[in-house]
């Protein structure tokens, strides 16, 4: 860890060491807002940001094994990673006056949060290995808002590190059915969503979360002009990707917080769009052409589901789905 000084901002808890060689890892990009206690004076401006990030649940998900056209490899195996991000930042406070401009003591706000991420795994990976998820830090961003809110922007990189591994495997997933799963897929994108699901102020508290199921809906696609290119991380762009808008209807159940612990079943829905990369043309037949005719069909799939209860009234839900494209 480092301190990394950066317009009169000092951020601390990067990681300064370089990663080389490592087989099994996703970078990925953490949005924050937060506003400071009500009983905390207003900001003039931010002196220090302090960051630590931790790992607290993983899940080995079996996926589909193919590469889209857009480049995504997968194996056959994810590991799902959740995990919490700290933030302390320290800041000078605005004056009695609002005037914003005197130096005067400086003060303390925090914040945890949770982040979701998932690596791909290898294709002969031993289910009883030991799989040991870790987390680095690799930049900080913290911009002041507003008199009471920061907005953080966390780069972190996620790791697996596997143990062993076997060309030998027939294993079961927990909670994923790989016979469902569509087989040598070309035109795919898998992407994870996650959200807050607040229940309604009058249904009872958590006090402990039983099930989650969620059940995927395709429920809009569009036809879009795109670029073309290969980037230098190798995502692929043909000139045409279909947006898909993925709707997802989903059922909590949970332990009432009350001395007859009865048991509650809460149903939600909520959106998510996902694009996916399609050739220009198919069978020496326009893209434009077959989308007019409905030779294209769009199917969703989930592969692993996350949640977490954050208090009583609010549980955090990630879904790992997969939107798979036919061209008939």
């Amino acid at each position: 860890m480092t301190k990394v000084m950066r317009e009169l901002v000092e951020y601390n808890g990067i990681t300064m060491c370089p990663y080389e060689k490592i087989p099994y890892f996703t970078q990925l990009n953490v949005d924050n807002i937060f506003c400071i206690q009500p009983e905390k004076p207003d900001i003039d401006r931010i002196v220090s940001v302090y960051a630590q990030a931790s790992i607290t649940d993983s899940k080995l998900i079996s996926t589909v094994k193919g590469t889209s056209l857009e480049g995504q490899g997968l194996t056959g195996y994810d590991v799902m990673i959740c995990g919490e991000i700290s933030l302390k930042i320290e800041y000078i406070e605005c004056d009695s006056c609002n005037s914003c401009e005197c130096n005067v003591p400086i003060n303390t706000t925090e914040s945890t949060f949770s982040f979701y991420g998932s690596v791909v795994l290898p294709q002969n990976i031993n289910i009883n290995a030991t799989i040991t998820p870790s987390v680095a830090i690799e930049d900080i961003l913290s911009e002041k808002m507003d008199l009471r809110c920061i907005y953080n922007n966390i780069t972190i990189m996620l790791i697996a590190d596997v143990s062993s591994s076997s060309n030998d495997l027939n294993v079961k997933i927990d909670n994923c059915s790989q016979n469902l799963f569509p087989i040598m897929p070309t035109y795919f994108k898998q992407q994870m969503v996650c959200e807050n699901i607040n229940l309604d102020p009058k249904r009872l508290d958590i006090e402990r979360v039983i099930d989650v199921s969620v059940w995927p809906e395709i429920s809009n696609i569009k036809l879009i002009d795109t670029a073309i290119g290969v980037s230098n991380e190798g995502q692929r762009l043909s000139g045409f990707a279909l947006v898909v808008e993925v709707n997802l209807k989903e059922k909590i159940t949970y332990i009432a917080c009350e001395p007859t612990q009865m048991t509650q079943v809460n149903y939600y829905q909520n959106s998510s769009i996902i694009n996916v990369v399609v050739p220009d043309e198919v069978n020496i037949k326009d893209i434009n052409s077959l989308m007019s005719v409905g030779s294209i069909s769009v199917t969703p799939y989930v592969e692993g589901i996350k949640f977490k209860k954050l208090d009583n009234k609010t549980i955090n839900l990630c879904v790992m789905l997969l939107v798979d494209v036919k061209v008939c």
